[in-house]
């Protein structure tokens, strides 16, 4: 019987006290994956500092979604952090949304490395929100200040320009909505991407590396959608890859 895929998903910097989202230490993971290390690779216990947290909406969407897959917090521990994903053995990376590119220089080295770590073995890779972004950047691309609208969370509608991206979503538009500060606009894309989706209002929504297995997304397939199906699909199509 062939062993679960195993996913490494990155995880956001918060405030010391900040509760909406649940501590690596009670993070649930896959019995096989579990590591008594795990909670002592977190930063400081002091509760004033920044804390690596992981998402509430990520561990309900992975266990609908892909109850198959075993998944792996991977704390911000910069060079650290690839050493873990390789002694894990992990089939597939996702790097979550949450905080600015600049905001935390620690989870940007530690992401950038995992980025290239997997970049260079061929492993999948699922960027979304800041990871799209973190993807331009890695692959020599800029991204800019986005409309203040795409930070309200409101509803947008989105045109999906790939027929590879047509056949994964199984859609050609729908709708999501914003919650990020920065982006990328249409026609900047690092030479290495491809746009795959765009926004109605000229913004990159989704894209892929031409010759790797890397997807990234502007919206949250791990937040409630207008469209859930598409995230399904998009979710599912990534675990088939790895």
């Amino acid at each position: 019987m062939p062993r679960p895929r195993r996913i490494g998903v990155t995880m956001r910097v918060v405030p010391g006290g900040d509760a909406p989202v649940r501590d690596v230490a009670r993070a649930p993971r896959d019995a096989s994956l579990h590591d008594p290390r795990a909670p002592r690779d977190a930063p400081s216990r002091d509760p004033r500092a920044p804390r690596d947290l992981f998402p509430d909406d990520w561990r309900a969407t992975l266990a609908a979604i892909l109850p198959d897959a075993a998944w792996w917090p991977l704390p911000n521990a910069g060079d650290a952090a690839v050493q873990r994903f390789a002694e894990l053995r992990l089939d597939a990376l996702v790097l979550a949304g949450g905080n600015d590119l600049g905001s935390c220089p620690r989870r940007d080295h530690t992401e950038r490395s995992l980025l290239l770590h997997c970049a260079a073995r061929g492993i999948p890779v699922l960027g979304v929100c800041r990871g799209l972004q973190l993807v331009q950047r890695v692959f020599g691309g800029a991204i800019a200040r986005a409309p203040q609208a795409h930070d309200a969370g409101r509803a947008h509608g989105i045109a999906v320009i790939d027929a590879r991206a047509r056949r994964l979503l199984g859609a050609e538009r729908f709708t999501a909505p914003s919650y990020h500060r920065f982006g990328v606009p249409a026609g900047a894309l690092a030479p290495a991407l491809d746009a795959w989706a765009i926004s109605d209002d000229g913004w990159v929504e989704m894209l892929a590396h031409a010759r790797l297995a890397i997807v990234a997304v502007q919206w949250h397939p791990e937040r409630p959608l207008p469209c859930p199906e598409v995230a399904r699909r998009l979710l599912r199509g990534f675990a088939d890859a790895c």
